[in-house]
């Protein structure tokens, strides 16, 4: 596969390494897509719009299930508590692995498994950490679309709006994103929604292009 960098403006993330893919005997719309970043950064608004325009099977944010049936009412309970984040953790990687593995004919995944490892590690979980960043670096992704935080955290009621962990969390998905650490191409996307959604777009035709030549 090719590579290319893209560079954000001064202050959103440096330069990250990207490329493209091609995969054969798959069409542009059975693909894995995984929108990466941190919290408050528009992901949901790009998955569900990317999902409607590529008829793609939609993988909801499994935190805030996994929240609601572990009774976590917000996300400031995680930072406070490493027990309960590490058990709220781990239920959330095996959430997210068993949603993926239930669209084996391609999805759009709101946060993949490299989110599960930047959480982990902003929340200080040491123990395991070899095991569960493994499992988190090393799903079969066609495409990860990394979403940097360039817009203002709002509330929501559940999210934890504290701008020092949301830069943690994003220092730890553009590490592994720059150490080339993930196992698949890495598309960042900045400006307005309708942007981010061209973007991802612009490198789908992209790489159906690279199929056929």
């Amino acid at each position: 596969s090719s590579r290319e960098t893209v560079v954000f403006p001064r202050g959103v993330a440096g330069q990250l390494p990207t490329g493209r893919i091609r995969t054969q005997g798959k069409e542009a719309e059975g693909v894995r897509i995984a929108i990466t970043g941190s919290h408050g950064t528009g992901k949901t608004t790009l998955t569900t719009e990317l999902a409607r325009k590529l008829g793609l099977p939609l993988i909801t944010e499994q935190a805030r299930r996994v929240a609601r049936a572990m009774g976590i009412g917000h996300a400031g309970q995680l930072v406070k508590d490493k027990a309960l984040a590490r058990r709220f953790q781990r239920a959330v990687l095996r959430e997210q692995i068993r949603a993926e593995n239930d669209c084996p004919g391609g999805f759009i995944s709101d946060r993949s498994t490299l989110d599960c490892w930047a959480y982990w590690a902003a929340y200080g979980l040491e123990n395991d950490t070899g095991y569960y960043r493994e499992l988190c670096l090393s799903r079969p992704y066609d495409l990860l679309v990394y979403v940097p935080p360039e817009i203002p955290c709002q509330a929501d009621g559940f999210r934890d709006t504290d701008e020092s962990l949301r830069q943690l969390v994003d220092g730890y998905i553009r590490e592994a994103i720059m150490w080339r650490q993930c196992r698949c191409p890495v598309l960042p996307v900045t400006g307005s929604p309708e942007e981010r959604v061209k973007a991802v777009l612009e490198w789908l035709r992209g790489r159906e292009d690279s199929h056929l030549t």
